[in-house]
C-alpha cells in the first residue's frame, strides 16, 4: 500500500513538472513581441519566426531589445515569477549598408535563443501576460525593477486585477530612496519625496521631484521652473536660444552669497545635440549693488574652445556678463547684458569688460510657482508687492515643507504719499 502511495505521487510531481512549460518572448524597445513584426521579404519568403533550437535571423537581432522568461501551465496561465530581462548587445559592423554613416549597428549578443544573456531589470508575478506587448499584461502583487546596477529601481504594487494599490516605492540607482507614492485603488492618495538638501539636484525626469527639492525649506527669489530665451552675444554673432530651465539656490548646498544654478531641463540652440538634461546652463551670482552677473555656459563639443573661466561640471566654456534687471510683470524678468567680462585668458592680457549695447537679454518666463499662486498660503516664504503696494511676509514657528507652521502673516500696507517711483508709490498730490 505504501509503495503505491509513492507511486502515485511520484506520478503526480511528472504531471506537474510537465505541465509546466517554461517560455520566452522577445521584445523590442517598446516591448513589443518581435515575433510580430513583418521583415522584409527575402528570396520571396517572409522571415521565419524566432524557435527554440533555430538561429536567430540577422533582422530579430538588430530589433530585440528585452526577452521575458514565465512558465505556464496546463491551460496556458502564466504561473510562478515572470522575469524581464533586458538583452546583452554588441556593436558589429554591418556589412549590409551602403551608407557610411550607418557601417556600425547593434545586435544582440547571441544567435540562438538558448543561447540567449542579458541582464535583470524586472520580476514579480501576473494574472494574465500579454505575448503581444508585455507592458498590457495584468501584473499582481509586487512588480520589482532594477538598475543595471543590480539595485532596486522601483517597487510597484498591484491587486489581482492589475491596479495600483499600496505603497509605491522609487529609488535612486545608488540604492537611495527617491519617492513614496500611496495608491488607492489606482488614486494617488500622497505622494512624498526624498529630498536630502546635503546633495545636490541630481534627478531631472521628474518634474515633481524637482518642485519638491525647490519647496524645501521654503522657496528663495529666482527659483522655479521657467522658459527661457536667450540672446547671447558669441564671435560677433548672436546666439538665439530657447530653453526649460530649472533654477535652484546654489547656497542650499554651499554658502557663497545669493547664487542660482539653472540646469537645462528642454533646450532648443545652435549646438544644442551636446547638451544633455540637467547640465548646467548658467549660473546667476547677485553683486553688492543687488544686480546680477550671470555666468553663461556652452556645451562640450568636439573641438571646442578651452574655458575663459573656471570649469562647471561637463562644460568647457563660460561667458561672464554684468546685467541689469527690468520685472515686466509678476513672473516674467528680462536680464539685460550690459557688459562681459572678459578673464585673463591662460595668463595672457588682463581681465576687463567689454560694453554691450545691443539686443543681447536673457529673458526669464516663470512656469512654476506662479506669483498669485503662493500669495496668502503656506507654501511661499518670499512676498512680491503689486505696484502702489508694499508687502511683508512674517512667519513665526518652524515652517518649511514638511513642518508644521504655527502661524503664519501677510499685511499690505499702502502708502498715499512716497515719492519712490521704484515702489509704484501713489502720490498724494495727484
Amino acid at each position: 500500500m505504501e509503495k503505491l502511495l509513492y507511486i502515485i505521487l511520484g506520478f503526480f510531481i511528472c504531471q506537474s513538472s510537465f505541465s509546466q512549460e517554461k517560455e520566452v518572448i522577445f521584445l523590442d524597445s517598446e516591448f513589443n513581441n518581435v515575433n510580430n513584426y513583418v521583415f522584409k521579404w527575402k528570396n520571396n519568403e517572409r522571415v521565419k519566426p524566432i524557435r527554440m533550437g533555430k538561429k536567430l535571423s540577422y533582422e530579430s537581432r538588430i530589433m530585440i531589445k528585452y526577452y521575458v522568461e514565465f512558465e505556464k501551465d496546463m491551460n496556458g496561465k502564466a504561473v510562478n515569477e515572470v522575469k524581464l530581462y533586458t538583452a546583452k548587445r554588441l556593436v558589429v559592423l554591418n556589412s549590409r549598408s551602403t551608407n557610411d554613416n550607418d557601417k556600425l549597428i547593434g545586435v544582440v549578443d547571441f544567435s540562438k535563443p538558448e543561447k540567449r544573456k542579458g541582464t535583470i531589470v524586472g520580476s514579480g508575478f501576473v494574472s494574465k501576460i500579454d505575448t503581444d506587448n508585455f507592458t498590457n499584461s495584468i501584473f499582481k502583487g509586487q512588480w520589482r525593477e532594477f538598475h543595471v546596477n543590480g539595485n532596486l529601481k522601483k517597487l510597484i504594487p498591484y491587486d489581482d486585477n492589475g491596479i495600483k494599490n499600496g505603497i509605491y516605492e522609487e529609488y535612486f540607482e545608488d540604492g537611495e530612496l527617491n519617492k513614496k507614492i500611496n495608491y488607492v485603488n489606482g488614486e494617488i492618495i500622497n505622494e512624498k519625496y526624498n529630498i536630502d538638501l546635503n546633495y545636490n539636484l541630481k534627478y531631472f525626469i521628474d518634474e515633481d521631484y524637482i518642485k519638491a527639492y525647490i519647496e524645501k525649506d521654503g522657496i528663495d527669489e529666482l527659483e522655479g521652473l521657467y522658459e527661457c530665451s536667450a540672446h547671447i552675444p558669441l564671435h560677433g554673432s548672436n546666439l538665439i536660444g530657447e530653453y526649460k530651465i530649472a533654477i535652484v539656490s546654489y547656497g542650499r548646498v554651499k554658502q557663497r552669497g545669493t547664487n542660482y544654478v539653472a540646469y537645462i531641463l528642454e533646450a532648443d540652440c545652435k549646438n544644442c545635440e551636446y547638451w544633455e538634461k540637467g547640465n548646467v546652463l548658467a549660473l546667476f551670482k547677485e553683486t553688492e549693488s543687488g544686480e546680477f552677473d550671470i555666468h553663461w555656459h556652452h556645451p562640450r563639443r568636439k573641438g571646442g574652445r578651452v574655458g575663459l573661466e573656471e570649469n562647471f561640471g561637463s562644460i568647457n566654456f563660460t561667458q561672464i556678463f554684468r546685467t541689469k534687471r527690468k520685472t515686466n510683470s509678476e513672473e516674467k524678468i528680462i536680464f539685460k547684458l550690459k557688459a562681459q567680462y572678459i578673464k585673463s585668458f591662460r595668463g595672457r592680457g588682463f581681465p576687463r569688460t567689454k560694453k554691450l549695447n545691443g539686443p543681447e537679454a536673457v529673458e526669464l518666463n516663470k512656469i512654476w510657482p506662479k506669483i498669485n499662486s503662493s500669495i496668502n498660503n503656506q507654501e511661499s516664504d518670499y512676498y512680491i508687492p503689486p505696484e502702489g503696494v508694499i508687502g511683508n511676509n512674517k512667519n513665526y514657528g518652524t515652517g518649511g515643507l514638511g513642518e508644521l507652521v504655527i502661524d503664519k502673516e501677510q499685511s499690505l500696507v499702502i502708502d498715499f504719499d512716497t515719492d519712490d517711483e521704484s515702489i509704484g508709490g501713489i502720490n498724494g498730490g495727484d
